[in-house]
């Protein structure tokens, strides 16, 4: 700590005191703004203080957050309004003060946390004279802004990629990643070949399902009719009415097919309570972060049979059918990693290897056409979408040749890969820059920030008073 700071308990600089009750049903909606703990949370026609006030945050996980208010404005009694004792105290330096010494702290460890004026008063920070405070002040925000226009890049770069992978993308499904790729090829079957190769081997791999059925039928029986009897598998059905177009252009060699005519059906997945710890995790919405698998935060399962009925299998894709209109229609596609079952809200699709592509659809139901599709398609509730199994099954998907697909995927990879190393990069340094701006609260506030050069100035300010000098006017306002 430098010299001409002090250490002074909070309770003999300043007072708190809550602010007056305002429920947002007695809010006129207008005119000047409310504030509570976290904020403006709302406008009303008439105002409390004239002047700007620090409050912190009195109630509720985020207790002790600090704002200042606009002139001319109202606090509600879920913060404390904080006056000052003595003039030597900059507004803005103590906020940025007690907002870096995180109040919440104090608060009591019921489910509705509280801070109270007692703790607050008892707690004890170190202040330095009036001109440096505002210097202090005036460098973390010359520094904040540089950050800010640094994140800003960096923020406008993310929303940059995400551009381009829907560019890559796009252009994917309309076969133009793999048009010089198409011109090397030899015997390339036609859209009318093609279609006749997807009905032969649908009905293949149809024939092959009643077989394995029928085997599983004959074990049931000699192991004593055990258990449920194995489902018959559904027999072909045909899916000819998408809802409305994708608005892309495909090679003539290419189909346009309903997705359901390339599965064997889709499936919901499990509705049993995920629990903290288990046997086997249970993927959710949460876990599909970018058409990839996220395995942090995973809740797990122990029932044999949800493990043995939603056990996933590599190649598997999953379809986020309800939740915010924003979060519905992600999809990921899931490589094996490590066991798991996925969760009721979550749809398999069930598709034929030997038709699609696992990688090719999930690259397909994350591109702009297939979200837009999901747009117009899905149902509307309160807060909440839902794209059901019937509605995904009519998706129209653009569809090549086995081959194609695979290069397909190898070109949008080869791309994307790039796109991902950079986003990486991006991220990691969105981490760093609210390290850093953590960095220069703590230099600031341990006294490090300024040099000598600027300190000397303070000095040579009007109302710079020393140490000593501010330490004997709380004394005599204490006594007082």
């Amino acid at each position: 700590m430098r010299e001409d700071w002090i250490e002074v308990e909070l309770g003999d600089i300043l007072n708190v005191s809550s602010g007056s009750g305002l429920t947002s049903k007695k809010m006129s909606g207008s005119g000047y703004p409310v504030y509570g703990g976290n904020g403006v949370t709302g406008y009303h026609s008439e105002f409390l203080f004239d002047e700007k006030k620090l409050i912190i945050g009195r109630v509720g996980v985020r207790c002790g957050v600090t704002h200042i208010t606009k002139s001319q404005s109202w606090v509600t009694d879920n913060a404390l309004v904080v006056s000052f004792k003595h003039p030597f105290l900059d507004l803005q330096f103590m906020r940025l003060k007690l907002q870096f010494e995180n109040l919440n702290k104090l608060s009591n460890s019921t489910a509705q946390p509280v801070i109270s004026g007692a703790k607050i008063y008892a707690y004890s920070v170190c202040i330095p004279p009036l001109p440096i405070q505002r210097t202090i002040v005036s460098k973390i925000e010359s520094l904040f802004s540089d950050l800010d226009n640094g994140i800003a890049d960096l923020k406008k770069a993310q929303q940059q990629l995400k551009i381009y992978r829907q560019a890559v993308l796009k252009k994917a499904f309309e076969g133009e990643l793999t048009k010089e790729w198409r011109e090397t090829q030899i015997n390339l079957p036609t859209a009318e070949e093609l279609l006749e190769q997807i009905k032969q081997e649908r009905q293949k791999h149809y024939e092959q399902q009643l077989e394995d059925w029928k085997q599983a039928v004959k074990t049931w029986e000699e192991n004593g009719k055990e258990g449920k009897k194995p489902a018959k598998p559904n027999s072909i059905k045909e899916f000819n009415s998408p809802e409305t177009e994708l608005g892309i252009n495909s090679p003539s060699n290419w189909v346009v097919l309903c997705l359901g005519n390339l599965t064997t059906g889709v499936e919901y997945g499990s509705g049993a309570k995920s629990l903290d710890e288990g046997e086997i995790p249970v993927i959710r919405m949460g876990n599909m972060q970018s058409g990839k698998l996220d395995w942090s935060d995973l809740k797990y399962t122990v029932d044999k049979n949800e493990i043995s009925q939603y056990i996933l299998k590599k190649g598997d894709v999953l379809f986020n059918r309800t939740n915010s209109p924003e979060h519905v229609g992600k999809t990921v596609e899931y490589k094996g990693e490590r066991p798991a079952v996925f969760a009721g809200y979550l749809i398999r699709v069930n598709h034929i290897d030997s038709l699609l592509c696992s990688s090719y659809l999930n690259n397909f139901l994350n591109s702009h056409p297939a979200k837009v599709y999901g747009s117009h398609v899905k149902t509307d509730g309160v807060n909440q979408s839902n794209i059901n199994g019937q509605k995904l099954s009519n998706y129209p998907i653009p569809l090549p040749a086995l081959k194609e697909q695979q290069q397909i995927v190898r070109e949008i990879e080869s791309r994307l890969s790039v796109c991902d190393k950079v986003e990486q990069n991006i991220s990691e340094a969105l981490v760093k820059s609210e390290a850093l701006r953590q960095s220069i609260l703590k230099k600031a506030f341990e006294g490090k920030l300024l040099s000598k050069a600027e300190i000397e100035q303070c000095k040579q300010e009007a109302d710079y008073e020393p140490a000593s000098v501010l330490l004997e006017k709380i004394k005599k306002e204490k006594k007082k």
